[in-house]
């Protein structure tokens, strides 16, 4: 399932390990979103096998209360994308393809637009995940052909 969190709703977050209100993911936000998002929708869609999460270097995936967070899962690796690389962030794809649903429409309420981004989101097909997945040894390729320079984002399709 989607996780709002206060980086995209820009609200305001209250850590639990300092109290303290920020703006933007922190690191004990994205602790929870690893814990009850990404973990388990990770050994969804891998069917329990091993699986790498690739992340970009926002500032609470750097941190290192998320590195040690990460190391406390069995048969999950974590790849840092490097300082300034190309765009590899798959989730990037599917951002795309809500826009595009949800494009043109307004809303009145936080919560109309949080449900037509969960119903958007759950219209998405398993298989264009997968297919996301199975497409970074391309991309890779042609990142590598670019000498790093941009790609297009979406060519798994």
């Amino acid at each position: 399932d989607i996780q709002f969190v206060s980086g995209t709703t820009h609200l305001r977050y209250r850590s639990n390990r300092t109290g303290k209100i920020t703006k933007g993911v922190n690191q004990d936000e994205y602790h929870t979103v690893i814990r009850t998002t990404l973990i388990p929708g990770g050994r969804l869609l891998f069917n329990a096998r091993p699986f790498t999460v690739y992340q970009d270097g926002a500032p609470a995936h750097t941190a290192l209360s998320t590195r040690a967070c990460w190391a406390g899962y069995q048969g999950t690796d974590l790849l840092q994308a490097a300082a300034k690389s190309p765009d590899l962030t798959l989730i990037e794809n599917l951002w795309d393809m809500l826009d595009r649903q949800l494009d043109g429409r307004s809303f009145k309420t936080i919560r109309a637009l949080k449900a037509a981004v969960r119903r958007a989101w759950r219209a998405i097909p398993a298989h264009t995940c997968r297919r996301l997945v199975d497409s970074m040894p391309s991309r890779i390729r042609q990142v590598v052909q670019q000498q790093g320079g941009h790609i297009e984002r979406n060519i798994y399709s």
